[in-house]
């Protein structure tokens, strides 16, 4: 799961400074990220999206299926233009 979402950040430049990956790919154990850490894209997506879409994961939805985040991306990408 956070491997999935900190993937999507990185990927939609949604992190501002920082990097949540080691270079073999997994996760940073002491990763932290705060407001100041991500876009405001990036901190809209944790408003809403974010949040349907762990609903989601605890419905059965993998991990990597991230059509929730790409549709709220989406959507606040749309609505600030």
């Amino acid at each position: 799961m956070s491997i999935a979402l900190m993937t999507f950040l990185k990927n939609n430049n949604l992190l501002v400074d920082i990097d949540p990956f080691n270079e073999d790919g997994s996760i940073k154990e002491d990763l932290i990220i705060r407001k100041s850490n991500v876009t405001n894209e990036g901190f809209q997506l944790f408003v809403k999206p974010v949040n349907n879409w762990w609903n989601a994961l605890d419905r059965g939805t993998p991990p990597e299926k991230v059509t929730i985040l790409e549709n709220g991306l989406k959507k606040i990408r749309t609505t600030k233009n």
